[in-house]
């Protein structure tokens, strides 16, 4: 995964082009993706009303613009930044709970507790 995002990087922001250079990142969640942890979207790539991750597949939804992670049930993780940044938001009191059941949420909450991290550069 971090191979095709360090290759998909340069197109989606065009910081070569600008001279700059891209950040580096890591993994926001202290956790094992596949072992007890899941990416759940990926940021859609489409800029028109269909869906597309970056490996052209559809885990994503319209017009999402991040990538997030699933702690599978009974697994603490801590929230890491994956870069230098400033906390936009937080949302934090939500249940944990199998979030591959049906939720009886408002949309606005479906996602449970999350951190918004302002990487700068847009």
């Amino acid at each position: 995964m971090l191979v095709r995002l360090a290759t998909v990087l340069p197109v989606l922001f065009g910081a070569s082009a600008l001279g700059q250079e891209l950040p580096s990142l890591a993994l926001p969640v202290d956790c094992v993706p596949g072992r007890n942890c899941v990416i759940q979207k990926y940021v859609d790539v489409d800029k028109g009303a269909g869906i597309t991750d970056y490996t052209c597949g559809f885990l994503s939804s319209d017009a999402h613009e991040g990538t997030d992670f699933r702690i599978l049930p009974g697994v603490e993780a801590k929230v890491l930044a994956a870069a230098a940044g400033r906390v936009k938001a937080t949302r934090d009191g939500m249940p944990d709970n199998d979030y591959a059941a049906p939720l009886d949420v408002p949309s606005t909450r479906a996602c449970g507790n999350a951190v918004v991290l302002d990487h700068g550069g847009g």
